[in-house]
C-alpha cells in the first residue's frame, strides 16, 4: 500500500484546526495590507480610519456568511441559483452601505460617486473570490482526504483479512506433516514439534509487523524446509542469495506462501527426489525471487497449483501493496514448476500498512 504523504506547512496552516486562526488572520492581512503598514506607521496615516474600520467589519460578515453559511446550505449541494442569489444580496448590501456611508459623513463627493462605486465592487468581488476559491480548495482537499483514508483503512483491513487466510492454511499443512509422523512413529516427532512452535512464534509475532528484515523471512523459510525434512527425506532444498540482503525490508510472509507452493507440489512419492531451488537476487534496483520444483503430474499439479489459496492471497496481496508495479511470472513446462517475483526495491519504501 502507498505511503500517505506527510502534510506542508502550507496544508497544516489551512486544513488543521490547531492552526485555522493563523490562515485566517493572515488572510486578512494580506486583503488589508496597505491599512496595517499605515497603522505601524510604513506608509501615510488613513484619512478615514473610521469608515476602513467599518468596511472591514462589512467584509467579514459578508465573507463568513458566504463561507459558512451560504456555501454549506447551497453550493455544496448543488443549489447554484440560490447561492448566487443570496451571494449578490450580500455584496449589493455591503457594497451599498458602505457608499451610503461614506456619502452620509461626506466623505464622497458627487462627482466620484460612480468610480468609487466600481471600485468598491472590484474590491469586494475580488475579496469574497479569493476567500471562496480557499474555501472550496479546502473542501476538495478534505474530500480527498477522506477518501485516502477510507481507501486505506479498507486496504488494511483486506491485507489483515489475508494474513488470517494465511496462517490457517500454513498450520493446516504443518499439521499434516506432524500427522505423518505420527502415523510413521517418527522419532523426528518431538523435534518436529519444536520447530513448529518457532516457525508459529514468527507467524504469531513477527508477521503482525509492517515490515521486517529480509533475512528474518528467508531464516523462516529455511526453518520451514528444515521441518518438512523431519517428514520427508527425499527433499533436496538450494538456496542462493545474492546482494546486500540485510538492507532490505520487506512485508512478512511475502514470498514464504511461494516456498511453501514447492513443497507441496514437488514429487511427493517417497521413490522420487523432491527437488526445489530458490534464488534471491537484491540488484541496486529490483527485488528478484525465484523458485523452482520438479513435480510428478504436471497437469493436474498446473490445475491446482495456479487456483490455491497461497498463491491467489499472494497475488492480492501484491496488487494491494504494490498495485501494478511488480510482476509474477509462473511458468509450468517439462516436469518443472517455476516462479519468478520481480519488484522494484523503491517499492518498498511506500509500504504503510
Amino acid at each position: 500500500m502507498q505511503a500517505t504523504s506527510t502534510p506542508t506547512r502550507f496544508e497544516l496552516l489551512l486544513f488543521d484546526k490547531r492552526y485555522r486562526w493563523i490562515g485566517h488572520v493572515l488572510f486578512w492581512m494580506f486583503i488589508y495590507v496597505d491599512e496595517l503598514m499605515a497603522i505601524v506607521g510604513l506608509t501615510p496615516e488613513l484619512e478615514h480610519p473610521l469608515s476602513d474600520l467599518l468596511f472591514f467589519f462589512g467584509d467579514i460578515l459578508m465573507i463568513y456568511i458566504n463561507l459558512y453559511v451560504l456555501i454549506p446550505l447551497f453550493l455544496q449541494k448543488r443549489k447554484y441559483l440560490p447561492y448566487v442569489f443570496w451571494t449578490f444580496l450580500l455584496l449589493a448590501l455591503s457594497i451599498g452601505a458602505s457608499v451610503w456611508y461614506n456619502h452620509h459623513l461626506g466623505y464622497l463627493e458627487d462627482e466620484y460617486t460612480f468610480q468609487i462605486i466600481i471600485q468598491t465592487i472590484i474590491l469586494n468581488v475580488t475579496i469574497l473570490s479569493l476567500a471562496v476559491a480557499l474555501k472550496l480548495f479546502k473542501i476538495n482537499y478534505q474530500a480527498k482526504d477522506k477518501q485516502q483514508k477510507l481507501q486505506k483503512m479498507q486496504m488494511q483491513t483486506e491485507l489483515a483479512f489475508l494474513k488470517y487466510q494465511l496462517n490457517p492454511h500454513f498450520l493446516f499443512n504443518a499439521l499434516n506433516s506432524l500427522y505423518v509422523l505420527s502415523q510413521k512413529k517418527s522419532e523426528k516427532l518431538d523435534d518436529a514439534i519444536l520447530d513448529l512452535s518457532e516457525l508459529l512464534r514468527y507467524q504469531t509475532y513477527d508477521s503482525q509487523k509492517t515490515t521486517l528484515p529480509l533475512k528474518k523471512e528467508l531464516d523462516f523459510i529455511s526453518n520451514y524446509y528444515n521441518f518438512e525434512k523431519l517428514r520427508r527425506t527425499n527433499i533436496d532444498w538450494t538456496s542462493e542469495v545474492e546482494g546486500p540482503v540485510e538492507q532490505v525490508l520487506v512485508p512478512p510472509m511475502l514470498i514464504f506462501p511461494l516456498a511453501e507452493n514447492a513443497v507441496k507440489y514437488s514429487s511427493a512419492s517417497d521413490k522420487t527426489k523432491s527437488t526445489i531451488k530458490q534464488k534471491l537476487n537484491i540488484t541496486e534496483d529490483f527485488f528478484i525471487y525465484t523458485i523452482e520444483n520438479n513435480v510428478a503430474q504436471l497437469d493436474k499439479i498446473n490445475k491446482e497449483a495456479y487456483s490455491g489459496l497461497g498463491l491467489t492471497n499472494l497475488k492480492r496481496r501484491l496488487e494491494l501493496l504494490f498495485r501494478e508495479n511488480y510482476t509474477l511470472d509462473i511458468q509450468a513446462k517439462q516436469g518443472i514448476f517455476k516462479v519468478i517475483l520481480k519488484i522494484p526495491r523503491a517499492e518498498f519504501n511506500k509500504i504503510s500498512l
